[in-house]
């Protein structure tokens, strides 16, 4: 009895030995994690930073000079949109400056000067007809008119 108590004694050694050995093969990989985990840590911390840097930039650069453009505008967007669709009605309206009779047919087309940008010695000419497409600067268009 003594010697079977012997060999379960031996066998249990051997077990923890095996046992002590993977715990130390664990604690090798657990380190190793440590250390990449480290360094992915310290990677998304200079990440962050650069996206803060950026995203601070886009709002000086960005966000707040498009604020600076349109936060003192009185006019609400319904309100451009009646404009510009009153304008549209008085287009289709007008086809002379003296009038036609109504056996007559005729066009108007309306030619604006407008001041050169400065830095550029170059005038500009913006024409205007009686057709019903929309060209895609008309809000702006507007907003000029009405910053005048």
């Amino acid at each position: 009895m003594l010697t079977e108590g012997l060999g379960e004694l031996n066998k249990g050694a051997d077990r923890l030995h095996g046992g002590i050995e993977e715990l130390s093969k664990g604690a090798s990989q657990l380190t190793e994690g440590g250390g990449k985990l480290r360094e992915g840590s310290q990677r998304l911390t200079e990440g962050s930073r650069e996206l803060n840097e950026g995203m601070n930039q886009f709002h000086d650069d960005g966000i707040n000079k498009m604020w600076e453009e349109v936060k003192d505008v009185d006019m609400d967007i319904v309100q451009v949109i009646d404009i510009k669709d009153e304008l549209v009605r008085i287009s289709k309206e007008n086809n002379s400056f003296s009038g036609i009779s109504d056996n007559m047919e005729g066009s108007l087309k309306f030619i604006m000067k407008t001041e050169g940008v400065k830095g550029i010695e170059k005038e500009e000419k913006l024409v205007v007809n009686n057709e019903t497409e929309e060209e895609s600067g008309f809000l702006a268009w507007i907003k000029e008119i009405f910053k005048r």
